[in-house]
């Protein structure tokens, strides 16, 4: 097949891809791109700092539990508690009975309670994983995601020159007419976004379709996913230790770490989960430790780290840093907005670029009038 048949082929699939996707990738751009700073999302959403000043010692961890549930309805516990990697940042935690919390761990006080699915921040999110359609739109951000790899593949095919390479390429000519210039931008911001748009749609995928992931990273790093961490205890009798004592437990086991997450029973049969990060990795999470800890025998039931996890775990700890950019720090963050924002930029700028080829075509299939006088 010659180059310019390959190219035209490549060019019908880009199309496809970009017509069938389209509608869910505006939308998954737009919230990825609020969601690269959640943390402000959610002030903006609530009006409420997530900043805190720093007054002597943080509350223990037993004392943070003990004024969410005092803040909490009746009956309500909360569940999954998260730390902030710095000192001014507060506690937040997702409850038993569907609620948020908000709390500031050196008074002790909830500056926030309300529903886990309700404000800004969840409507963006739950826009940003499922479209707020449940299962269904769960499939369609994967399959959108898969859309953005073949897109970014297809793009990068379509803008290899097929002679020499030279800057004209890279860099977009505003001093002609709009129509090059639409083209131009629509060609090297494709090319300039195109993989980190592979990342970011690779890592989506996987996400949404994780087990397959998984699968598929065992078979190419030719090993297999740590064993399952256990969710149920089986000795569920006698005095539970304290959040205090399962988190004192896991740091003395990995000294120098930070807890991130803490999970507290909230059933009979749950274990305490402790999430430990190093503190310049809180955010990337790439060295996390989690340990399983049964809350009756204050026994260490499983524990997960990077000397224990297989290659496919190390990879797939990737999956999120990657996709969130947290990586990087806040360079990369910023430019992950405009990562987000290019569907945009390349929706407007290919829907002109089909149209003047449209508009061509049809003027080059018009039959051409007969001279005057003429006559067969």
């Amino acid at each position: 097949m010659k180059s310019p048949q390959l190219k035209s082929w490549f060019r019908k699939v880009h199309w496809l891809l970009a017509v069938l996707a389209s509608l869910p990738l505006l939308v998954l751009g737009a919230t990825g791109a609020l969601l690269v700073f959640p943390t402000w999302l959610s002030e903006v959403g609530s009006g409420i700092s997530h900043q805190v000043a720093v007054g002597g010692e943080r509350l223990s961890y037993d004392a943070i539990v003990t004024s969410m549930q005092r803040a909490l309805p009746e009956g309500d516990v909360p569940t999954r508690i998260v730390f902030p990697p710095d000192k001014t940042g507060v506690v937040t935690a997702t409850t038993k009975l569907g609620n948020k919390i908000v709390l500031d761990p050196y008074t002790g006080r909830a500056l926030e309670v309300s529903r886990a699915t309700s404000g800004l921040h969840s409507i963006v999110l739950h826009l940003h994983v499922n479209l707020m359609a449940g299962k269904v739109g769960y499939w369609i951000t994967g399959l959108s995601a898969i859309a953005v790899c073949l897109l970014s593949i297809s793009g990068i095919v379509l803008w290899w020159p097929v002679g020499a390479l030279n800057w004209s390429y890279l860099l977009v000519n505003w001093s002609t007419g709009w129509k090059r210039t639409n083209f131009d931008l629509h060609r090297v911001a494709g090319f300039y976004v195109s993989c980190f748009l592979l990342v970011i749609g690779a890592t989506g995928a996987a996400m949404v379709f994780w087990p397959q992931a998984e699968a598929i990273v065992g078979l190419i790093t030719w090993s297999k996913p740590s064993e399952t961490r256990p969710m149920k205890v089986t000795q569920q009798t006698g005095p539970t230790i304290s959040p205090n004592a399962a988190v004192e437990l896991a740091m003395e086991n990995y000294p120098g770490h930070e807890l991130y997450r803490l999970y507290v029973p909230a059933k009979p049969e749950d274990p305490y989960r402790v999430f430990l990060n190093m503190p310049e990795q809180m955010e990337t999470r790439l060295t996390e430790v989690r340990l399983v800890i049964n809350p009756y025998s204050g026994a260490i039931e499983h524990t997960e780290d990077p000397s224990t996890r297989s290659r496919a775990d190390t990879v797939m700890m990737w999956v999120l840093p990657l996709h969130y950019g947290t990586i990087g720090g806040l360079p990369l963050r910023i430019f992950y907005i405009f990562v987000s924002l290019s569907p945009w930029l390349l929706g407007v700028t290919g829907t002109l670029l089909w149209r003047q080829r449209r508009r061509k075509k049809r003027a080059s299939q018009k039959p051409i009038a007969p001279p005057v006088g003429f006559a067969p």
